[in-house]
């Protein structure tokens, strides 16, 4: 599940270092360079922020990690395994017979309730809610949580905390507009002329705002104060339409969408305060640019009689024209500075390639796969001796169909690298592979270099894995549900318990002289792709009908029943019974039900030596003319008539 989260962790740990570094050498470098770079180099980690996870895979290749730091400990061993609605957690529980209740249900999620008692008396208890888990064995408790619902818990919160700001504060607007300062439009308009803005902003004078303000992102307006000083106006105005000559709205708006992504790292938080107060500082150096030391005073006196005792505005997505204390003794000491500064284009060029790379700077190894659970996966198997490639993968259970079209077709168009790094993880020497039965509900197993695609080809497959010790003792391939049972790879059946099907006329042939029979098993639609036969041991007192086994033994030429259904434990085969078509498309013969003759094979025993022989049936050859006549093995009609 932390696969999700690895590029989010690892670009917000590249970034907390360039965080570091901008912060130390902005003071030092602000005495000579204008503040132009940091603001740029601001925004240009913002979006790294926010963009890097998706183009994690192209940028690792690009530029592999020069460091690479596990997940921490406390994060891998309390992280609870993918939220699954009681799938896996039945299937664990499943041979010890269980109990499990749905607590609640929201959105297609459900809070469960499972436990039981193992072979080894040991009682299990689990409680399982959407952002984490609760896992009692014999009484001793232990909570996993799930850090990507978690983040985005924390990521919803954030927006929908910045959306309730926004809102509000244009509500405020509405609800307590007040009539503009006289000359306030006028002055507006000519200021929109010298700086050749083609679209004033709207301009709003509202009761709540301690300083005048730009908001909006679409159509930006200019909020201001009740309380604005005549002089102080034409500055206000100036300050935030360059401002808007910037478009600090958005930039701003990226700032606050870096701030929610990585709502957990402090260092964003700072980030976000410093990029705002340069912000406000690269606004105050264009604007005095060109001023003489006269102007710049008048514009300081106008920001400190618009001096706030807490953040400008009502919502992170505005600027301000003036600001706390602090921030406004940083500006004013800056704006009283008449030393020439220098663009910093080399140093911004340095800081930019420093952010771009912050990305690839740290790679996350992924966690440990926790043992004794049944996880999904993407499996590459190149053959190697003992391991095989792994993409952890949320779960959803074998029969979920559409969710498992909806992700081959994914890999199909993006391929497998877009699921996150890869493991490679040890086989087991006793290491199992099976492949889901027709109707997924029983296994069967297969051999591992038939299993996979050819090496070298890079194909995987959809595979459920169960691990032990850090090694896979168990993998399941999905397959295909309408694929024959024996489509791809050769069967194994050693050891095998569950149910096979095989078509009804030759499919399953008793061998003559032996407790064995061939087969040539189909899923249970009939369908097989290649015909290929396998030779299955016959259990001691396998169950077999009078009605199915002159069918097997090639003694009848009547109607086949349309499948076998064939039970095995331990692959041996221990009962044998017919699929018959349904009641209205079959015919009854009208034969006494009480006659036990050659011509009647629904009623014969198993066996009788007066018709089979001393030998009996099993040891019958399937063909003699001393026997069954000139005409062959077949005497047998329909009605039960024939040559005997």
């Amino acid at each position: 599940m932390l696969n999700n989260l690895t590029a989010l962790v690892e670009v917000t740990l590249g970034g907390s270092v360039c965080i570091l570094l901008l912060l130390a050498l902005g003071p030092v470098l602000a005495k000579k360079f204008s503040p132009r770079w940091r603001y740029w180099a601001w925004l240009v980690l913002a979006v790294v922020l926010i963009t890097y996870p998706g183009f994690q895979p192209v940028w690792e290749n690009l530029f592999p990690a020069p460091i690479q730091l596990s997940v921490p400990q406390v994060v891998a061993e309390w992280t609870a395994p993918e939220y699954d609605g009681m799938a896996a957690d039945e299937a664990d529980a499943l041979p010890y017979g269980y109990q499990g209740t749905i607590v609640g249900e929201f959105g297609g999620d459900t809070t469960y309730e499972v436990w039981y008692t193992d072979d080894d008396q040991v009682e299990h208890h689990l409680y399982d809610f959407k952002l984490f888990r609760l896992e009692g064995i014999n009484g001793s408790w232990s909570i996993l949580f799930r850090w990507e619902r978690i983040w985005v818990a924390g990521l919803t919160v954030s927006l929908l905390l910045l959306a309730a700001g926004y809102l509000r504060l244009w509500g405020r607007v509405r609800r307590h507009k007040l009539p503009l300062i006289h000359g306030s439009e006028e002055r507006l308009s000519e200021l929109c002329a010298q700086e050749k803005i083609g679209r004033p902003p709207r301009l709003f004078r509202v009761s709540g705002p301690k300083s005048p303000c730009l908001v909006g992102v679409v159509r930006p307006a200019i909020l201001l104060p009740r309380e604005l000083p005549a002089e102080a106006l034409s500055w206000a105005l100036a300050h935030e339409l360059t401002h808007l000559k910037h478009r600090d709205t958005w930039y701003t708006l990226l700032m606050t969408l870096a701030r929610c992504f990585h709502w957990f790292n402090p260092l964003v938080w700072l980030m976000v305060r410093a990029a705002r107060r340069d912000m406000e500082l690269s606004c105050d150096y264009d604007l005095l640019e060109h001023r003489d030391e006269a102007a710049r005073r008048a514009y300081g006196r106008a920001i400190l009689d618009q001096m706030t005792g807490r953040d400008r505005g009502f919502s992170g997505l505005t600027t301000g024209f003036s600001g706390s204390k602090r921030e406004v003794f940083v500006r004013f000491w800056a704006m009283m500075d008449l030393t020439p500064k220098k663009n910093g284009r080399a140093v911004l060029a340095l800081a930019v390639a420093a952010v771009l790379l912050s990305g690839s700077l740290v790679a996350c190894q992924s966690p440990a796969i926790p043992d004794g659970r049944r996880m999904l996966a993407w499996v590459v198997d190149d053959f190697r001796e003992d391991t095989v490639t792994c993409y952890l993968l949320d779960w959803f259970g074998p029969k979920e169909l559409g969710a498992e079209s909806q992700l081959l077709a994914e890999l199909e168009e993006e391929g497998y690298e877009s699921l996150g790094p890869a493991q490679q993880v040890p086989l087991a020497p006793d290491a199992t592979f099976s492949c889901y039965m027709g109707n997924r509900t029983n296994t069967y197993s297969v051999i591992r270099s038939t299993l996979f695609a050819p090496s070298g080809t890079g194909v995987g497959e959809l595979c459920e894995i169960t691990v032990e010790d850090g090694e896979i003792t168990h993998l399941i391939k999905r397959g295909s549900l309408m694929a024959a049972l024996n489509g791809d790879p050769m069967l194994d059946f050693t050891g095998y318990c569950g149910e096979m099907y095989a078509v009804g006329m030759g499919g399953v042939i008793l061998l003559s002289g032996e407790q064995s029979i061939h087969v040539d098993p189909c899923n249970e639609l009939g369908q097989d792709l290649d015909h290929t036969r396998y030779t299955l041991p016959l259990a001691e007192g396998a169950q077999i009908s009078a009605t199915d086994m002159p069918f097997l033994t090639g003694l009848s030429s009547g109607h086949y029943p349309d499948l076998y259904r064939l039970t095995v434990v331990d692959g041996e085969v221990t009962a044998i019974e017919g699929v018959w078509p349904e009641a209205e498309n079959t015919v009854t013969l009208p034969i006494d039900p009480e006659e036990e003759t050659p011509s009647n094979p629904e009623n014969m025993p198993e066996y009788d030596p007066d018709f089979y022989g001393e030998s009996g049936a099993e040891d019958m050859p399937e063909y003699d003319p001393g026997f069954y006549g000139e005409s062959g093995a077949q005497p047998l009609e329909p009605d039960g008539s024939g040559m005997g």
